[in-house]
């Protein structure tokens, strides 16, 4: 019979490959250095690769190690899916739901917990203005919808801003005008996404059933 990794031996080096220090690494799975090293080193052996090149000072993934960790994500995300499922058969619309969301729009219909601002408004912002990507553009950049502000505010040019931004109020007490660009103006559509074994599905359908509903109340009511 084929060797078969154990999800422990999976998730030690997922785990490794995350936090690249033995240390940290053992830490997080709540378990002694020597026995996440063990099932590393165990992992190894039974595959014939070599998964992580360290010394003393580093750890890193080696080019099996790479091409392992994408396989070994996959199957414990379809585990966890596997339990997920059990559980939404025995309690539909019960347990945890993480949803995630992409910085231009989280920051202005959730609460404040987000760390950084992506970069995804500057493909939209292109793709609008009819331009590619260039891989040797020379000017400045910014990395959040507030730099991009205080760019326009100091006369550096103009910024095309998501109207969901511009409604949330980030331009009020700042010295500059919105204006909405000329028909057929540029849209993005916004849609929920998950893995297709998740069995989620159910509930994201009817939390966009509800966010629907509440758009259509609002623009009923203005």
């Amino acid at each position: 019979m084929a060797f078969l990794p154990s999800f422990r031996q999976l998730q030690y080096l997922v785990v490794l490959a995350e936090h690249r220090h033995f240390t940290k690494a053992a830490e997080a799975c709540f378990v002694s250095q020597s026995t996440l090293s063990a099932g590393i080193k165990e992992l190894e052996q039974s595959l014939g690769v070599l998964l992580f090149e360290r010394d003393r000072q580093h750890v890193a993934l080696s080019l099996a190690g790479e091409a392992v960790l994408e396989k070994a994500k996959n199957l414990l995300a379809a585990a966890g899916d596997l339990g997920d499922t059990a559980k939404a058969l025995a309690e539909p619309q019960s347990g945890l739901l993480r949803l995630g969301m992409i910085p231009t729009i989280a920051p202005f219909v959730l609460p404040d917990w987000l760390e950084q601002e992506g970069h995804c408004l500057r493909d939209h912002s292109l793709a609008a203005c009819g331009e590619r990507p260039s891989p040797h553009f020379e000017g400045v950049e910014a990395s959040s919808l507030l730099t991009l502000i205080q760019m326009a505010q100091s006369d550096m040019g103009m910024a095309l801003l998501p109207e969901l931004a511009v409604k949330s109020g980030l331009l009020r007490h700042r010295d500059l005008i919105a204006r909405p660009l000329p028909s057929p103006a540029p849209r993005r559509q916004i849609a929920f996404l998950a893995r297709p074994s998740s069995a989620r599905w159910a509930d994201l359908q009817a939390l966009a059933q509800c966010i629907q509903a509440a758009r259509r109340q609002r623009a009923m009511a203005k």
